[in-house]
């Protein structure tokens, strides 16, 4: 049995959700397949049900976990998200418990494409000088926005602003 949050089984092509097509989150997202798991959760692509082929990436943590990291997830993307090029926070809540799972928290943000390791492994060529540049320039853009919402989030920086 999987922890997060369906049932499922082992297809040889890796574990598959038994029920999760059936599965309807927050009242409007259906789940469609799974795209990966780790430690704390897992990941799926839902279809929202109010608009049809209109698809995102739900992150679901098993509230069993103490110090997970869900929520603060979701409080740094609320704030990123009036800055460009970040993922869009769709929905975010709490389910309660199944017959086969305890409860969990969820959140829908904007389904991505393949991640950076993965497209330099399919690369025909190595990455160019050009290209490495403008990752490394956004990567390190993200990072500093992340920074600034953490700092402007901890007790000290709320107490320096008295």
């Amino acid at each position: 049995m999987e922890r997060f949050p369906f049932p499922s089984k082992n297809t040889g092509r890796g574990t598959v959700s038994t029920q999760a097509h059936l599965q309807i989150v927050g009242g409007r997202w259906r789940v469609i397949d799974k795209l990966g798991e780790g430690g704390m959760g897992a990941v799926y692509k839902v279809e929202d049900k109010n608009r049809k082929r209109f698809y995102a990436a739900m992150k679901v943590e098993d509230d069993l976990y103490e110090g997970g990291v869900l929520k603060l997830e979701v409080f740094i993307l609320q704030k990123l998200q009036k800055m460009r090029d970040t993922v869009k926070l769709y929905d975010s809540g709490k389910r309660d418990k199944y017959w086969y799972a305890s409860s969990f928290s969820f959140m829908v943000m904007t389904l991505c494409g393949k991640d950076l390791m993965t497209l330099k492994r399919l690369a025909a060529r190595p990455f160019s000088e050009s290209t490495t540049l403008r990752l490394a320039i956004s990567t390190l853009y993200a990072i500093k926005q992340v920074g600034d919402i953490i700092s402007e989030s901890t007790p000290m920086s709320h107490e320096l602003q008295k």
